[in-house]
């Protein structure tokens, strides 16, 4: 001990080595004593010896000995101080066993902590660097695929910024002994680096320099002998390698590895369950668990789809509950049976059995059940599949294999299948019949063991080319059989099997041996045919292929038209034709014609190669496959120029003849010998009508006895004559049975022509040409040897005699009327101003003599003259429409279009595109471009109706367009100017709609400029009778009656009327009366007024016009039964139409509930 703290000695270890220096110990009971005994003599030698020293009095001898014990006690303290030395190695070997197992425990217990293995991972990095001093560490995934070491994002330690080391590491691959990972890979032990910017065989050298790095060391983390990762950590700072910290490591990477693959399992486990539960209430199966007890415990989605039980209906449940009641005894002894002594017959397998669902319904299942247990017992869990469309597919396959061995052996095909080595497995009966072979003696055998050599080799031959190819082929094949070689399409296949390995082919043989001989003979006459058109020289024959192009040619056509096969050949055939047909299409109409008609026949002109034109009669047949397919066309081209002159000339001459005669009787004459000159026959007849009749006018122009002028009336129906003059269209009979004909009969007519006599539109009657021989329909038309087109030739005829009779009885007419002119002049003078005052105010239509009316008109002849935009108000079936007319008619703008559009009638969404119309695919449905209603009306008037009805969102729009003067299409940036005169027509109160903000205030003073307002039906009841007649007379005539007067009483009730339906309603109710009434008096179904009387007698007696209104809209709607639409429906009944009657309920608060 130091002075300063008393000195002397103290005792602070005893190691047993001291022993043998001081003694040994005699009093072990005593051991501190004996021990400070032996201190003490070494202290107060080493006092006596310092003093001896230092006073020099010691004696040679006490030197000696003091020298001895120095001696022996220099050896002794040297001992002591190896014991010491050693002493403190063993200490810090304790200090380092236990900073390793501290390190273990703590890098094992963060990992263990985590919930994952890449957290576990990232913890124990920062673990080791935060006890060891270390500043980066990383961590090195196997990749088991390639067979390298990766760094993983996340898996990661720094205590500084070194962003650009750790991208190089995320895009570095160690193989196995490259790079330290690598080395210690290979190892498969510790390693450590001084300096790893010195080491050259540290690929990441220049990068750890630039980050600072220096000194790194890497451990393997495994699990027995497999390698999990490598972890490697660096400093900034250079260490020495210290081989009991790598050790610790190394068994540090063994606890880690156990930690990593438990918490891998752990997680693989959980993320199995996961997939289990989420596969089982995915699964389209139904999976049920059970207890012991053969209660429910698990029940799936599936079962709920299946079986129709919710999981709170089923859970707790006995399985008998989805099966049968058959079958739930048995279930109940099975069960029993197996827990008592393991026997289950259904265990581990899957069977087939039936289940019942929810609402009883029995259904087939498959079943798979496994038993399994756990700490709370043994379970059974099911996977149960409903096999119901299987079942149904099974007996479909069946039926289908009954179909197909009933196809198979009733085939006219010879079938076969044969195996990879060629031999047969399956022959049909077409093929044992022809081969007279039995499917028995084949079964087996190859080609060459049935058949000659020959043609066992070629069979082979065929069948080894479909097993090298995999793909089907077909052959031509001959085979000998009971009369001779049969040649035979044969189509042979491979069959594969699942693996698409080819395990038989099967082969299809068609006998072609006909067919053969018939080709060869289709080819000789197809050369006899070619030779035969060839030489046929006054006819173009020629073929075009489907697109209308020249296919084949012949020498007539080469003749005719000019051009040599080799120019025209693949040319369109539309340059046969005149620019006027061509821009006409008829090239293309004939080709289409024929395609539906399968023939056409046509005359025209035609243009040949040096540009001349010449008539040409051509025949179109379209050629078309078995299946229907067009092939091509074949053309029949004859040239009848000469023959179309001397027609036209035939014509002319008939023209002249017939134009130069006025007088009916001599026309006829000159008809009757126009066409004996054109078209001789045996008997030739004229019928012209006779409305006031209703019947024809029978004329023979001549007879086969040379009888002319015979006269009769026919009948419309039932006559050949009739049926041309209602149809309008020529009419061939070769066989005159069925038709009203005695004026035939009597002639010995037996067939004949019929043709329309058609002038400016209308039919005046019709011309016969006829025979009186037995003859077909072709030959009427063809008489005498006449080419069938003398029907076309007819026709003409026809034309020019309608023409000239219609031109004589017109003469007929003006002579006549020369006559009445004279008688009529002065009646014409006394009426000139009348109807010059009724053509100036053009109010033909518009009836009534009331001064409600008139101060209307007076309003109208005001305003008409301007372009001012006019608002005409009133309630609906007022006659709106009829003042807005008038108003056109007036108006400087009457020779330009009056456009009328009704705002309530379309719907709101296309109301936009009909006023401004729209562009093409401006919007879905748009195919095409459409002109609006506003555009139509430039420069004349456009007619907006219910304009209250407009929406709010188009009425800027519109606004702009009336004010602007121009607007644009939907989906067109282009300007449109229009001068449009503007009359507007509303039954709505538009100041209300507009104090309602329901209507623009600007669009409704831009309608108002010049109001008019019609007076309802009610307010002018004076003018009922002239409207009563005016109806009347009008329909009457419609349906050709006549009337003279009204009852008085009805008269004066439809005054005393109301009529909410104003002059709409009151027409109708006529047109009705028109159709009851059978004598000279109107009868009106006064029935259909509700008391008229009574709504009129006392006006007090109802609280409002709506009211009324109201009361007899319901009452109409009551008698219809609800019907608004329709002929019978309210609508019609109230004489308004549906879309005014469904506004007006909607504003007078009528539901389907009052009704």
């Amino acid at each position: 001990k130091p002075e300063s703290e008393g000195g002397g000695f103290e005792e602070r270890y005893w190691s047993p080595v001291n022993s043998p220096v001081f003694g040994p110990d005699k009093e072990p009971d005593k051991e501190i004593a004996y021990i400070i005994h032996r201190v003490e003599d070494v202290t107060e030698f080493v006092r006596l010896k310092q003093q001896g020293i230092e006073q020099n009095k010691l004696t040679q001898e006490l030197r000696a000995r003091a020298e001895q014990m120095e001696a022996e006690v220099c050896l002794r303290a040297s001992e002591v101080q190896d014991a010491n030395r050693q002493f403190e190695a063993t200490n810090q070997e304790l200090a380092r066993a236990e900073e390793a197992s501290r390190l273990l425990a703590e890098v094992a217990e963060s990992a263990r902590s985590a919930e994952t293995v890449d957290a576990a991972i990232s913890r124990s990095l920062e673990t080791i660097c935060k006890l060891k001093g270390w500043q980066l560490g990383q961590a090195w995934l196997l990749d088991d695929r390639e067979n390298v070491l990766i760094s993983a994002p996340g898996l990661f330690h720094a205590d500084f910024e070194c962003a650009a080391f750790r991208k190089q590491s995320l895009e570095t691959r160690f193989q196995k002994g490259v790079g330290l990972p690598g080395r210690v890979w290979e190892a498969n032990a510790p390693a450590w680096i001084v300096d790893v910017t010195q080491d050259t065989d540290f690929p990441r050298a220049p990068l750890a320099r630039d980050t600072g790095l220096s000194s790194a060391f890497a451990f393997p983390i495994r699990y027995g002998q497999t390698l999990f990762a490598v972890f490697e950590f660096f400093t900034p700072e250079t260490r020495d390698p210290d081989p009991h910290f790598l050790e610790a490591v190394n068994k540090l990477g063994f606890r880690l590895g156990e930690v990593f693959e438990r918490k891998r399992t752990r997680a693989a486990l959980r993320a199995s369950e996961e997939r289990y539960r989420a596969l089982a209430e995915t699964a389209k199966d139904a999976i049920i668990s059970a207890d012991r007890e053969g209660n429910i415990v698990h029940w799936n989605g599936g079962a709920e789809r299946m079986f129709g039980y919710t999981p709170a209906e089923a859970l707790g449940k006995c399985l008998t509950l989805i099966m049968p009641e058959r079958f739930r005894d048995a279930h109940q002894q099975g069960f029993k049976r197996h827990l008592e002594t393991g026997e289950a017959h259904v265990m581990g397998k899957t069977v087939e059995l039936a289940g019942r669902r929810k609402d009883g319904t029995e259904f087939p299942l498959e079943l798979s059940l496994a038993s399994w247990g756990t700490s709370e017992g043994i379970f059974f869990t099911g996977i149960i599949r409903d096999i119901t469309e299987r079942k149904r597919a099974e007996a479909a396959l069946h039926e289908s294999e009954q179909r197909f061995h009933a196809f198979w052996d009733n085939s006219p095909s010879l079938n076969f299948l044969k195996d990879v080595e060629g031999r047969y497995l399956n022959v049909n009966k077409e093929f044992e019949r022809a081969l007279r072979v039995s499917r028995e003696q084949i079964k087996g055998k190859r080609d060459d063991e049935v058949f000659p050599p020959e043609q066992a080799a070629a069979f082979q031959a065929d069948d080894q080319q479909v097993l090298r190819t995999g793909a089907p082929m077909e052959f031509e094949e001959v085979s000998l059989q009971e009369d001779g070689p049969h040649t035979s399409i044969v189509h042979k296949f491979p069959l594969l099997d699942a693996e698409g390995e080819v395990y038989a082919t099967g082969g299809i043989a068609r006998d072609i041996t006909e067919r053969k001989r018939v080709e060869e003979a289709l080819r000789h006459g197809e050369e006899t045919l070619r030779l035969l058109v060839d030489g046929v020289k006054d006819h173009a024959l020629f073929m075009l292929d489907p697109e209308g192009r020249v296919a084949s040619w012949n020498t007539g056509a080469e003749r005719i038209k000019g051009y040599r096969a080799e120019e025209i050949i693949g040319q369109d055939s539309s340059r046969f034709f005149t620019p006027e047909d061509i821009e006409q299409g008829k090239p293309e109409l004939g080709l289409r014609t024929a395609t539906a008609e399968g023939r056409f026949e046509d005359e025209g002109w035609r243009v040949r190669k040096d540009g001349s034109r010449f008539w040409a009669n051509v025949v179109t047949t379209a050629l078309k496959d078995p299946k229907g397919k067009l092939r091509g066309f074949a053309k029949v081209m004859r040239d009848f120029t000469e023959r179309k002159r001397g027609e036209e000339s035939l014509i002319l001459q008939v023209t002249n003849v017939l134009v130069s005669n006025r007088d009916i009787r001599k026309l006829l004459s000159a008809i009757s010998a126009s066409i004996d000159q054109l078209v001789p026959c045996e008997y030739a007849s004229l019928t012209l009508y006779d409305p006031a009749i209703n019947r024809l006018r029978l004329q023979v122009l001549h007879g086969p006895d040379g009888t002319k002028g015979k006269e009769a009336l026919l009948p419309l129906e039932g006559t050949p004559e009739g049926w041309v003059f209602a149809k309008r269209q020529p009419l061939v009979l070769d066989r005159l049975a069925g038709w009203d004909i005695q004026h035939l009969l009597r002639a010995g007519v037996k067939a004949g022509c019929w043709l329309p006599l058609m002038s400016r539109g209308r039919v005046l009657g019709t011309l016969c040409a006829a025979s009186t021989h037995e003859v077909t329909a072709a030959e009427v038309v063809g008489y005498q040897g006449r080419s069938l087109l003398n029907l076309r030739l007819l026709g003409q005829v026809a034309n020019q005699v309608a023409l000239a009779v219609d031109n004589a009885e017109a003469f007929h007419q003006i002579a006549e009327l020369k006559d009445k002119l004279a008688e009529e002049k002065g009646t014409l003078a006394q009426e000139k101003l009348y109807l010059e005052e009724e053509l100036a105010c053009d109010f033909d239509e518009i009836v009534g003599e009331s001064a409600a009316l008139k101060r209307v008109l007076k309003q109208v002849e005001t305003v008409a003259n301007t372009d001012a935009t006019v608002l005409i108000q009133g309630e609906t079936g007022t006659g709106k429409e009829l003042i807005a007319r008038a108003i056109h008619r007036l108006s400087p703008r009457r020779d330009h279009t009056f456009v009328r559009l009704n705002c309530a009638a379309i719907p709101s969404g296309l109301l936009e595109s009909e006023l401004f119309g729209h562009e093409k695919g401006a919007f879905t449905g748009a195919i095409m471009q459409k002109i609006g209603r506003l555009e139509l009306a430039h420069l004349g008037s456009l007619f907006l109706d219910e304009v209250g009805d407009i929406p709010l969102e188009l009425q800027p729009k519109l606004l702009r367009a009336f004010q602007e003067k121009e607007f644009e299409r939907l989906g067109s940036t282009r300007t449109i100017p229009v001068d449009v005169r503007l009359v507007a027509a509303t039954n709505r109160d538009l100041a209300k709609m507009v104090a309602d903000k329901q209507f623009r205030s600007d669009l409704y003073y831009r309608f108002k400029v010049f109001p008019v307002t019609v007076p309802p039906l009610r307010e002018r009841s004076e003018d009922i009778p002239l409207l009563v007649y005016y109806f009347g007379q009008r329909h009457a005539q419609r349906m050709n009656k006549q009337f003279e007067s009204v009852a008085p009483e009805a008269m004066e009730a439809l005054k005393r009327w109301h009529w909410p339906g104003n002059v709409r309603e009151l027409e109708n109710l006529i047109e009705r009366a028109v159709i009851l009434s059978r004598g000279k008096v109107l009868q009106v179904p006064l029935a259909e007024l509700n008391s008229p009387v009574e709504a009129q007698a006392d006006p007090r007696a109802t609280s409002s016009l709506e009211t009324a209104d109201r009361e007899h809209i319901l009452g109409v709607l009551r008698e219809t039964k609800g019907v608004i639409g329709g002929p019978q429906g309210g609508a019609t009944r109230l004489g308004l139409k549906r879309t005014t009657l469904n506004s007006k309920m909607r504003k007078l608060g009528i539901t389907r509930r009052d009704y």
